[in-house]
């Protein structure tokens, strides 16, 4: 909580003389998500005694309430069994698998703020393969701080992580918010927080300024540290290991986007490019990355490739598929709320358009782009130019929807420039899945060589993983040595090349998979193809199934292609949910 806008209106704070906030407390209040259920007259007691507590956390010291003069934070944390024992004792029945809950503030002197979740405690555990690991290439803590966006400590993002599934997360706050003192604070956090269970791995969100000669050019990058040396940063020396560039400001002169790229790479890092296709607002139309101009090195030496550093793009950006104008009541919880102002479907917003339009208008140009160049390259058995891509939540302490203050787009809807809106997008519901056989690593090592390498798949929801495998049979796997799985490169003549074996498992929460597409691509385009799902084979592969590619390929002998892979699935309630393969590259030798 804070008294002063530091997240909104942050100019006009200091014009505005006003007396500390006086909280006295919160209030927890859980009832089943149910048609009729209502929430009690009484909040979730912590503290054990005869006197029934007003608070769930009581801020008063000696009957006082506390005093925020500037700012105040502080984690309540509600066991799960306490909240088990409170709907047992106010409601009946013996499982409650969904549960709505009401957060209450309660202020001396100003009206109390109220904010409504809803939280499944029952969910299963996420589709697992093994060996692949589930993170998230994009999330932000307590070290963004600035007036738009700020995120929650690493103690509790941890603890969060765990509880929606996931293995590892890269911490990307924004290098207009760090400087070397609290980006060494943040290593020490991390070494603090990460275990053989769990692992941080520090990297940025540099802002950077796009090479196209136009005002408002700012981009933004996801910089990830070396595989080698995870927490050096990007500097030789601890000052120097920070990215701090612009102060955030659309109208700030950031480094150049070429000159942030070649401070992380000789620190041995990479980078993708984050939301490349989305604009930072349809006013300014700023953040969209110039193909030519930003993904592609214009030094002669290198003229036609990715730029140094540059590894690939993050168009899957935020699961978002529905809006709320109520940022306090988006799932319409309160019994006097507006339906029209809750979740609805926002098909400008919606993550699959946005994806499939970064895929047709970024990376599909790029990969082809790559083929030539690796042909012309001639550097053996490996293109000189691979695209990848990573998926990520771009979470700001979004532990269960994100709520969002649009104040900059506030032509195309007035009213959430004011209050708000909220997207269905939280942290755990977007992830890049990474192919680790040796374990993530203590640092996070081996996540990082596999986002460098590519070998990762994309997913909301399924996991569907593929690699070339030599002799397949029915004791073979995705770990056999032979293997060359996603974002590997193979190179052998038609007759010789392995058969490609997929793998994959779903949930019933995500629904069987209904759609499995394999795309080829080539100097001519992609080429698309469905193939079915074997019969009883929707919730899991039972091992792999194996695909004879030679005779789609016999047209490409001495050139370079590639195949990659999705996934769609659909649940009971009709929601669907994807996942996309990395590329495998492969050259035809001969015949």
């Amino acid at each position: 909580m804070e008294k002063a806008a530091h997240t909104t209106g942050i100019a006009f704070a200091g014009l505005i003389s006003r007396p500390p906030l006086k909280l006295e407390g919160v209030e927890v209040y859980v009832c089943p998500a149910t048609a009729h259920a209502e929430f009690a007259d009484e909040p979730v007691r912590l503290v054990p005694g005869d006197k029934p507590d007003k608070f769930t956390w009581d801020a008063r010291q000696n009957g006082e309430p506390l005093a925020i003069v500037d700012r105040f934070s502080s984690t309540l944390q509600v066991p799960r069994a306490a909240i088990q024992s409170y709907l047992h004792q106010h409601y009946l029945g013996s499982r409650f698998p969904t549960v709505n809950l009401k957060v209450t503030f309660k202020l001396d002197g100003w009206p109390s703020q109220s904010f409504y979740l809803r939280v499944r405690l029952d969910a299963q555990p996420l589709p697992h393969l093994a060996n692949w690991y589930r993170g998230d290439p994009h999330v932000h803590s307590a070290y963004t701080d600035n007036p738009a966006e700020r995120g929650h400590g690493l103690e509790v993002t941890r603890q969060a992580a765990l509880d929606a599934g996931l293995d590892w997360i890269v911490l990307s706050d924004h290098s207009t918010d760090l400087n070397p003192e609290r980006f060494a604070a943040e290593l020490d956090e991390v070494r603090k927080y990460r275990d053989a269970r769990f692992v941080f791995v520090r990297g940025e969100e540099v802002t950077v300024a796009s090479g196209k000669a136009v005002l408002l050019s700012t981009l933004h990058l996801l910089a990830l540290p070396s595989p080698d040396d995870p927490d050096r940063g990007f500097g030789p020396t601890p000052p120097e290991a920070v990215i701090a560039t612009g102060d955030g400001s659309i109208t700030s002169p950031a480094m150049s986007l070429g000159d942030a790229l070649d401070v992380i790479a000789r620190a041995g890092g990479f980078a993708y490019a984050a939301h490349p296709f989305d604009p930072i607002s349809p006013l300014l139309r700023g953040g969209v990355w110039d193909l030519d101009v930003d993904f592609l090195d214009r030094n002669p030496a290198r003229q036609g490739q990715l730029q140094k550093g540059l590894v690939g793009l993050e168009p899957w950006n935020r699961a978002t598929t529905a809006t709320a104008d109520d940022p306090g009541d988006p799932y319409c919880i309160r019994r006097d709320a507006d339906p029209a102002r809750c979740f609805h479907s926002d098909a400008a917003q919606n993550q699959y358009t946005r994806l499939e339009n970064g895929i047709a208008t970024g990376w599909q140009p790029l990969l082809q782009k790559g083929l030539p160049a690796s042909a012309a390259a001639a550097v053996g058995d490996a293109p000189a130019f691979k695209t990848l891509l990573v998926a990520g939540s771009d979470a700001h302490g979004d532990f269960n929807y994100e709520s969002t203050l649009d104040a900059v787009d506030f032509l195309a809807d007035p009213s959430r420039a004011w209050s708000g809106y909220a997207e269905d997008n939280a942290l755990g519901t977007l992830a890049t899945v990474v192919y680790c056989p040796q374990g993530m690593g203590p640092r996070g090592e081996n996540v990082l060589r596999a986002l460098r390498q590519g070998a990762s798949v994309l997913s909301n929801g399924p996991l569907l993983a593929a690699a070339f495998v030599s002799g397949t049979t029915k004791d073979t796997s995705l770990d056999d040595p032979s293997a060359v799985p996603v974002g590997g490169v193979v190179s052998a003549a038609l007759t010789a090349l392995p058969p490609l074996a997929l793998g994959w498992v779903s949930s019933t929460e995500f629904g069987p998979l209904s759609v499995i597409r394999l795309v080829l691509g080539s100097r001519a385009g992609e080429h698309a193809e469905e193939i079915p799902v074997p019969e009883g084979k929707e919730m899991t592969s039972g091992g792999l199934v194996p695909i004879d590619l030679r005779g789609r390929l016999a047209h490409q002998a001495g050139e370079w292609g590639y195949v990659r892979l999705e996934a769609h699935s659909r649940n009971s309630a009709g929601e669907e949910s994807r996942c996309y393969t990395n590329p495998l590259w492969f050259r035809i030798t001969g015949p």
